[in-house]
């Protein structure tokens, strides 16, 4: 098979991974609230609450903040009488910069994986991005299958990121903005509410999660990038923990029915269910801490619990049941605004 055309790829870290089984919506927002008051960015978090499943909560912070991330998350796991969250550090990020949207990128990213013997650690979807996370010692590896698996432009050599920026909201009198970055810019966001590209719904979507072993859902889900024409996605995120894998994938509903018959096949995962999506998506949302931290500040505030959580890059995805829509986006635009028009 010939190497499939994407757009770009880029290596980034090091980065510390948490992750937590067992999580609930009190939990995480608890946590979140406590990452954004020490101004903890998030380069990467995937949530989701799977009926008889097991929910599930991993998120990256830049590698010198992960042992301060990781107590955060077990003092609060112990607040709340859950299972104690682990630390895997380094971890590093293969963000793929793909050509259109389909289920086909994630799916060949797998399936590259599963011939080399691999298994991300977890993997985020944006409009623009498909970010894979894995350990320190298999990134030689990873590099590796993505770049025989993926066709990059002509001269195009993967750069390892360099660039640190900083930011900052409401900073105490007297305290340090921002460490000195030598060469680099320090950019401060301190808008209240948040300013982002609009608030809207993107409905008609069908909700798939799952939670079971990993090959067994890795293998099923590389099958599914022999399809033509390859269904659209909405999103997708997931993460692998001690042999298993906890994954959410959205998609348009009139499409799903190769993932329908997929999910069948492995017998103990749930059908999917119908979904609604809002896409929060900012200039600076992949550099600020709490972004987070206000969406489910805000979905509360309305009295809404997501089904789904997924963020990197510059997007935010809440994939919510369709009757909560409404009450949805009048709680987050209390939080985050729109261009005015």
């Amino acid at each position: 098979m010939h190497p499939f055309p994407i757009a770009g790829l880029k290596q980034s870290g090091p980065l510390a991974l948490v992750r937590a089984p067992g999580t609930t919506g009190p939990w995480l927002r608890s946590l979140l609230n406590a990452l954004a008051a020490e101004r903890l960015n998030l380069a990467l978090v995937a949530w989701q609450s799977c009926p008889g499943a097991g929910p599930g909560l991993c998120f990256c912070v830049e590698e010198a903040r992960g042992s301060r991330a990781l107590a955060l998350a077990r003092e609060i796991a112990l607040a709340h009488d859950l299972p104690q969250p682990s630390l895997i550090s380094p971890a590093f990020s293969l963000t793929l910069y793909p050509l259109g949207r389909s289920l086909k990128l994630p799916a060949l990213m797998l399936a590259a994986c599963q011939e080399a013997g691999l298994q991300p650690l977890g993997l985020a979807s944006s409009l623009s991005a498909l970010a894979a996370l894995f350990a320190g010692d298999d990134l030689r590896a990873a590099m590796a299958a993505m770049r025989n698996a993926f066709a990059l432009p002509p001269d195009a050599t993967p750069p390892q990121m360099g660039v640190k920026v900083v930011q900052a909201g409401q900073i105490p009198a007297g305290s340090t903005v921002a460490e000195r970055i030598s060469g680099e810019t320090v950019a401060v966001y301190a808008e209240c509410p948040v300013s982002c590209y609009g608030l809207k719904e993107n409905a008609g979507l069908a909700l798939w999660q799952a939670h079971g072993p990993g090959p067994a859902l890795g293998s099923a889900l590389s099958r599914l990038a022999a399809l033509e024409p390859s269904p659209g996605l909405s999103f997708m995120a997931g993460y692998w923990h001690e042999g298993s894998c906890s994954l959410s994938i959205c998609l348009p509903k009139d499409q799903a029915a190769p993932l329908a018959q997929t999910w069948a096949g492995l017998g103990s995962c749930p059908p999917g269910r119908d979904a609604s999506l809002v896409h929060l998506q900012g200039p600076h949302f992949g550099d600020r801490p709490g972004i987070a931290h206000e969406a489910l500040a805000g979905l509360a505030q309305a009295g809404v619990e997501p089904l789904a959580l997924s963020g990197v890059v510059h997007s935010l995805f809440l994939a919510l049941r369709p009757g909560d829509v409404k009450a949805a986006l009048e709680g987050l635009a209390a939080k985050f605004c729109g261009p005015r028009r």
